[in-house]
């Protein structure tokens, strides 16, 4: 998010002189990746805003109004082991968890915004080569849609590690997200878009974000920002300075707009 971060800066810098009685904070927030450190401390610094936009790849014509939500566990699984040469004469940790794993993608196997998804992040197992493994560790990430909560994919996950003999512990969870887009935020980018002859569109994010978490200082949010989502976390990210200075008059309008209907109040 250093192209969004860059834009956000400019952007509120040319619209300084046409504003007053505004304020206007950019926070850089650490941790978005993992555990949302810096979203979190935000929040609970009891800082106040009116309006918020986090600033998020979205390709500049894009306003984000929803995030899935994630919730990433650990699973330990323990089994008896024995010689590779004779394997059916043993236990396989490892065999013990891919009968759960298939259990869980059975569950959640969706691919859209709007559905459940899980994935295996780290797998550790074994620990010589002619054993059968008497241990397993692993990170599964699952990603909840909008009408659904942690508390419920946690249940089944659960249940299904119960079922199987396996141990589970929480190593993050947050909630899903979805605003309206006529509050004022997602508009007012909607309406910058469209002075600039853009053609805007709203997106739902199979991805999630600090939105997630800081939704619960104001409900008046978005994500925007320069930059293509679908290369975030690769080694092909890369952002161009056109669309950075794009976004930033994005940014600009979109302040003006929200200053105008504050004043209208």
């Amino acid at each position: 998010a250093k192209g969004p971060l860059m834009a956000m800066l400019l952007g509120a810098a040319k619209a300084k002189d046409s504003v007053k009685d505004v304020r206007v904070v950019v926070a850089c927030l650490v941790d978005e990746e993992r555990e949302g450190k810096g979203a979190n401390y935000l929040v609970n610094s009891g800082f106040k805003a009116d309006h918020i936009i986090i600033g998020e790849p979205t390709g500049t014509t894009g306003v984000a109004i929803g995030y899935r939500g994630s919730l990433t566990v650990r699973i330990n699984v323990s089994a008896s082991g024995g010689h590779s040469s004779a394997p059916y004469m043993g236990e396989s940790a490892l065999d013990k968890f891919f009968t759960l794993w298939e259990e869980i993608k059975r569950n959640f196997s969706g691919r859209g915004y709007d559905e459940t998804s899980a994935c295996i992040t780290v797998l550790e197992a074994g620990d010589w080569p002619t054993k059968l493994p008497e241990f397993v560790r692993a990170v599964i990430n699952i990603r909840i849609p909008y009408n659904m909560l942690s508390k419920q994919i946690l249940s089944k996950l659960e249940e299904l590690c119960l079922e199987h003999g396996c141990e589970l512990s929480v190593l993050e969870r947050t909630e899903p997200v979805k605003v309206s887009l006529s509050s004022p935020v997602p508009r007012s980018l909607i309406r910058g878009m469209l002075k600039m002859g853009m053609k805007p569109k709203a997106v739902m994010k199979t991805g999630t974000s600090d939105m997630n978490v800081i939704y619960r200082i104001s409900p008046d949010i978005a994500a925007y920002g320069p930059g293509d989502s679908l290369l975030a976390h690769t080694t092909l990210e890369r952002i161009s300075i056109k669309d950075i200075l794009t976004a930033a008059e994005v940014y600009k309008n979109c302040i003006l707009e929200l200053a105008s209907i504050d004043q209208t109040r």
